[in-house]
């Protein structure tokens, strides 16, 4: 009975029949009265929302009603054919909401796609020639992976210390090799037993 409701794309474990009564059943119909946050990467709903945030590479890149996206916005544009082409990840796949968004879209999407494309493609040539791009307004940084040694003296003093102390390690190795002795025992045993 809460004013607000966040939703974290709640309906991408659902079947496209299963997921499209929940939309229309629960999201718009039962909390129509509330304000609802619906994080998702189905396309095939958009249309029923409000507004529609497109986040891209971490950041806000545009925000506003699904006609005017469709209009004016590359990355969302780009975002739409590739669900209309089936490369989305969502429910997308022969349903009648896919029917239904795929005429309901502008025949321009395409060609602002294409548009998207190159400029995607630009950027990608410009960081290959060394121009960093710019990392204001990321969420996500690159991971950095160590290599080398795996285990050095000073990191399994910090495991051993995270666990509790040496007695405790000691303990868990000792509990750990009496269980694989029953195992290995109980094998042999049944194996002297049926033969």
């Amino acid at each position: 009975n809460a004013d607000i409701y966040l939703f974290d794309d709640s309906l991408s474990a659902l079947d496209a029949k299963v997921g499209r009564a929940m939309f229309d059943e629960l999201i718009r119909s039962e909390l129509s009265d509330r304000t609802r946050l619906w994080v998702c990467n189905q396309w095939q709903f958009l249309p029923q929302a409000d507004k529609v945030i497109v986040v891209k590479d971490g950041a806000i890149s545009a925000v506003g009603t699904y006609d005017e996206l469709a209009k004016s916005n590359a990355d969302f544009t780009q975002f739409m054919v590739m669900g209309m082409d089936g490369d989305a990840s969502g429910d997308a796949a022969a349903s009648a909401t896919s029917t239904e968004v795929s005429s309901a879209a502008p025949s321009i999407l395409r060609d602002q796609a294409a548009t998207a494309d190159a400029a995607s493609q630009a950027s990608a040539e410009e960081e290959e020639e060394g121009k960093a791009p710019s990392a204001a307004g990321k969420l996500i940084s690159e991971e950095k992976a160590v290599t080398g040694t795996t285990l050095s003296g000073r990191n399994l003093r910090f495991y051993i210390t995270a666990l509790g102390g040496l007695r405790v390690a000691v303990l868990a190795l000792g509990v750990y090799a009496l269980t694989e002795i029953c195992r290995v025992g109980t094998s042999l045993w049944l194996t002297w037993w049926s033969g």
